[in-house]
């Protein structure tokens, strides 16, 4: 759900940066080892490192989960288009 949108946003970025999975993950503050087992979707990820990884790319922690905010409502969390429930984020 939530991860696999995470690693899916990753790897497009990724792609988009030009650099090496080892360059991009070195960027991101991470090892490759553990960026290899974040987009293979394997990993739990704290929201605090989801904000860590929004930072490091200069995206909104929303990007990085695929999450949109409705703009016929700004700033209200709740009218997220993909987040809706804390059992998404599992």
């Amino acid at each position: 759900m939530l991860i696999r949108r995470l690693a899916e946003t990753l790897v497009a970025k990724e792609k988009a940066s030009g650099l090496t999975r080892k360059a991009f993950a070195k960027h991101l503050g991470l090892p490759v080892s553990s960026y290899r087992v974040i987009v293979g979707g394997d990993a739990k990820v704290t929201l605090e490192r989801v904000a860590l990884l929004a930072a490091a790319l200069r995206v909104s922690e929303f990007e990085m989960l695929g999450a949109v905010p409705d703009q016929s409502a700004p700033g209200d969390l709740a009218s997220l288009t993909s987040v809706r429930s804390a059992a998404d984020l599992r």
